[in-house]
């Protein structure tokens, strides 16, 4: 086992180098001046000349390239264009806010979701099947900005039991703070639970058939033991696949969700980061992404190992 992990993290160090260059590369192969971009149409010369300056890109690619990667090593995204506060500071102050709504989302997701999913497979080509399908189409189908006006109308217009939008500080009382977090948790749990439940029920129905789930029966185990005990571990693999990759989407892809709620989270940060053509916090953005996926990629791969030995060979 030990072999194994320490063989996955010497492949995911240097994927993360390749991924870092692509990104640092980004800047030069776009087309056009990035600096002239970055400072905007009434920019006087001297101005582009001051930006360009400030972000070093008036030095030769393999200098900007090794200090880019020095800064990397001490934790040094660069300051923002917008605000002149160091990127990792505002990526840090917005994290535990997006975190808080990814850990919460991925809780609906797990409890719902894969429950939903094993119950199907269980009762497959019975209106509870077609039932939970039917939810899980919709789950596809409904856009989450629509859903998420939606439940704002009803649940904070019209019976006004939680509010519309906003943000408490969980410094100022844990419900206030929980409280502004049910309506996207929900709304973006609902919607990410369906790949989940497809994925669960197609994993299940083919293990269901197979010979250790008929002799688990044969030998008296009861029903739930047999779907979540013996069955479900069986197919977790690619149950977690999904599980992983859609945790690390959840924390770096929340966009819609924390603008539509006016959450100050890293979604919200990259949208007004975009809007304002602030590329250090959008490359330190990009840079963060790179780095959850890595890292969940890599648990993924331990966790395969974990449940079925056959992988560690």
């Amino acid at each position: 086992m030990t072999t194994y992990i320490l063989r996955r993290l010497a492949w995911a160090v240097p994927t993360a180098l390749v991924v870092s260059l692509i990104i640092f590369s980004l800047l030069y192969i776009t087309p056009g001046d990035p600096a002239a971009m970055m400072a905007g149409q009434d920019a006087t010369p001297e101005e582009i000349e001051t930006l360009r300056s400030g972000l070093k890109l008036d030095r030769p690619f393999h200098v900007r390239l090794g200090e880019f990667y020095w800064d990397l090593a001490h934790l040094d995204l660069g300051d923002s264009i917008r605000t002149g506060d160091p990127v990792i500071k505002l990526i840090a102050s917005r994290l535990d806010v997006t975190l808080t709504l990814a850990l919460l989302v991925e809780g609906v997701i797990l409890g719902i979701g894969i429950p939903l999913g094993v119950i199907a497979a269980w009762r497959q080509n019975t209106w509870i099947d077609r039932g939970v399908m039917v939810v899980a189409v919709l789950g596809f189908s409904i856009p989450g900005f629509w859903l998420a006006f939606m439940a704002m109308w009803l649940f904070s217009l019209k019976l006004g039991v939680l509010p519309a939008a906003g943000y408490v500080p969980f410094g100022e009382g844990a419900w206030p703070f929980f409280e502004r977090l049910i309506l996207p948790t929900a709304v973006t749990g609902l919607i990410g639970m369906a790949l989940l439940v497809r994925m669960t029920r197609g994993a299940m129905v083919e293990l269901l058939r197979e010979d250790f789930v008929r002799t688990a029966r044969a030998k008296g185990l009861g029903e739930r033991v047999v779907l979540f005990r013996h069955a479900l571990k069986a197919a977790a693999p690619p149950i977690i696949t999904v599980v992983g990759l859609g945790f690390a989407g959840l924390v770096t892809g929340l966009v819609i969700t924390e603008s539509v709620f006016a959450l100050p989270g890293l979604g919200l940060l990259l949208a007004s980061a975009i809007a304002a053509r602030d590329y250090p916090v959008i490359q330190g953005f990009i840079l963060l992404v790179s780095l959850v996926y890595v890292v969940v990629n890599l648990l993924v791969d331990i966790s395969y190992a974990a449940l079925d030995p056959r992988v560690r060979l």
